[in-house]
């Protein structure tokens, strides 16, 4: 089962990460081209961390808000 659980979590990171990353740079690159030219590509590459920061943001706060309880009944 674990195998399983592990084999699904890196088939979703993979397709996410190869899949959805590269598309999400080039069509940031198309966009930002015309406001910073050559450039633009440096700024697109951010685009995708930014993402994921966001995303691990959201996952942590909505995990801190079952730890005090959780912490609450282990120590019972």
């Amino acid at each position: 089962m674990r195998a399983l659980a592990a084999a699904v979590v890196a088939l979703i990171v993979n397709v996410i990460g190869a899949g959805l990353g590269p598309f999400t740079v080039g069509v940031s690159s198309d966009l930002l081209a015309p406001s910073l030219g050559p450039s633009a590509i440096r700024y697109a590459l951010l685009v995708p961390n930014v993402i994921a920061l966001l995303g691990a943001a959201i996952g942590f706060s909505r995990g801190a808000r079952h730890l005090a309880p959780e912490l609450e009944r282990a120590r019972e």
